[in-house]
């Protein structure tokens, strides 16, 4: 059976990577500096996609591509994650991550309203591809275009002038869950406690801690840097011991 880690120590630890409080108004176009040095190191191996479609015809800062996106499936010192990529120009690999704030990513208050109202529910490749999307759009899209997948215009859109039916499911869906966004609140933070696996290498990966299997060297890791109490349920079959 997994085992759940709540950590309370996360954020202790959080807190000591970051300088602005998660609660803290933030320009949409202002990327806040990653702390340096990090003081973290976790084990990252890429396993391949989950959920994912093939943006036929995707448009990133200037440059058309064909693309394989939606849900990535890492290991992290040996127990499973489904991650998202906000990392566009780089590609997926293994090796040691360190581990950011989320409100070091570009509109981080978009991307973690998509994430905590879809992630979930993500039940199949277009579903997948959509969110993916969506969150790039959020990521790259520049302040004076709206947040669309559709073009020609800004930083980031999807194009289906072939009209493969996919295509058309893809971009509604993720346009949608972009609609969604006129509901957040200006101060919106995750319930789910976001963060960014990055690597100066391959794409950055978005991850959340809460209520996802974390595994116990991992935990220990933490405390090691500062964490002063941590939450731990395991669950046995029927039983469970707090």
């Amino acid at each position: 059976m997994k085992q759940t880690v709540w950590l309370c120590a996360i954020m202790a630890c959080a807190a000591s990577m970051t300088t602005t409080a998660r609660g803290s108004v933030v320009d949409p176009d202002t990327v806040e500096p990653s702390p340096s040095p990090r003081a973290n190191a976790w084990n990252v191996i890429y396993e391949g996609l989950g959920y994912y479609d093939i943006l036929e015809s995707e448009h990133f800062d200037g440059g058309v591509s064909k693309t394989p996106v939606g849900q990535i499936m890492i290991d992290v010192n040996g127990s499973p994650f489904i991650v998202w990529c906000v990392d566009r120009p780089h590609t997926t690999g293994s090796g040691v991550f360190t581990l950011d704030s989320v409100t070091t990513l570009k509109r981080w208050r978009e991307i973690s309203y998509l994430y905590d109202h879809y992630a979930e529910g993500i039940d199949s490749n277009a579903s997948a591809a959509a969110l993916q999307a969506a969150i790039w759009e959020c990521l790259y899209e520049a302040s004076d275009q709206p947040l669309s997948l559709d073009g020609p215009e800004g930083m980031y859109w999807l194009d289906n002038t072939s009209h493969i039916p996919k295509m058309d499911l893809i971009i509604d869906a993720g346009n949608a869950m972009l609609a969604s966004l006129v509901h957040m609140p200006d101060d919106y933070t995750s319930p789910a406690e976001l963060f960014v696996l990055h690597s100066p290498i391959y794409q950055d990966l978005l991850i959340a801690t809460f209520g996802t299997p974390v595994p116990e060297p991992l935990t220990m890791t933490l405390l090691t840097l500062g964490g002063t109490s941590l939450l731990m349920r395991k669950r046995r079959g029927d039983a469970q011991t707090r």
